[in-house]
């Protein structure tokens, strides 16, 4: 009697794990995962030309900006300078005034750091904008044409990422076909 409790039980176990085995679908074909470095992207050795000249160009419209901040600084520098060191006979009226002017440069560079900020901001937006779209859909069909079926940006996951194998790194091989395709 116990024998054939022994024998159901183990007939039932068996029929249950053959109806779970069957209910797991069988992997067809194996996950293809690469990975890529988007900040590769803006290097001006071997990064995307178009993006470095879209930077290149930025660099150059806010030349001006960044020139006559760091005259302004370099003035309220003096100021502050003149104002914590005063040469000897300075008067206390003379120290107000510069410290005023201090204070009020101060106040200058930072508006216009604001300003500079926000008008970078959207003419990185203006100027890189459309070059973001047509990489974007540029490396979706690279990827589905090399058969990847996850791609992995580097940038977002530095810290979190550990790659055994670096053949899956897609990088330098997307950056070369986008260049070649967009002159």
């Amino acid at each position: 009697m116990k024998f054939q409790r022994i024998l159901v039980l183990f007939l039932f176990i068996a029929a249950a794990g053959t109806v779970a085995m069957a209910q797991v679908p069988a992997q067809t074909t194996p996950t293809r995962i690469a990975v890529i470095d988007t900040e590769a992207f803006a290097d001006p050795k071997t990064g995307v030309k178009k993006l470095i000249t879209a930077y290149q160009t930025l660099d150059t419209e806010f030349k001006a900006r960044r020139d006559e901040i760091t005259g302004l600084r370099t003035r309220y520098e003096a100021l502050a300078r003149e104002v914590s060191s005063p040469a000897a006979g300075t008067t206390q009226q003379a120290l107000a005034t510069k410290a005023d002017q201090a204070r009020t440069l101060e106040l200058d560079i930072k508006r216009k750091q604001e300003d500079g900020a926000a008008a970078y901001s959207r003419r990185v937006v203006e100027l890189t904008g459309p070059i973001t779209l047509t990489l974007n859909n540029a490396l979706a069909a690279f990827a589905k044409a090399r058969g990847v079926d996850i791609l992995v940006d580097l940038a977002k996951n530095r810290d979190s990422m550990l790659i055994l194998n670096n053949t899956v790194n897609i990088t330098q091989v997307f950056i070369a076909d986008y260049n070649a395709k967009n002159p």
